[in-house]
Order: structure tokens, then C-alpha cells, then sequence
């Protein structure tokens, strides 16, 4: 099981189940790309890349913007 994974045991009466709404939650993880300098990426990874690229500096923006 993947530590992201989260186990629920099955509702009953003993054990009620409560649930909160989490909110301005920011997930920060490093994500690292690589590939040969000598080809082009397939569509699919560019768009992953370009995405990544531009959800980073919007992140830093925003942390600058907060300091």
C-alpha cells in the first residue's frame, strides 16, 4: 500500500464517521523530468512539462507576492 493511501475501517454505529471539509490545502512535491537532449518530447510529456513549468511559477509568484 502506497504511503498516499488512506485506510478507512467500515462505518458502524460504533464508530461513527465525521466528515470535514479541508480547505486552502497546497501540496508541494518534487517532480523531476529528464530526456535526451538530442530528441523531442511526444506531445503527452510536453503538455506534462509545460504544465509543470507553469503551475511552479505560478506557486513561486504567488509565495513572492505573500512575502
Amino acid at each position: 500500500m502506497s504511503p498516499d493511501t488512506a485506510t478507512l475501517p467500515q462505518p458502524s454505529a460504533d464508530l461513527p464517521i465525521h466528515y470535514l471539509k479541508v480547505t486552502d490545502v497546497q501540496t508541494v512535491r518534487d517532480i523531476g523530468t529528464a530526456w535526451l537532449g538530442s530528441r523531442t518530447l511526444p506531445p503527452a510529456p510536453q503538455r506534462f512539462l509545460d504544465h509543470a513549468l507553469s503551475a511552479t511559477a505560478a506557486m513561486n509568484e504567488a509565495s513572492a507576492a505573500r512575502a
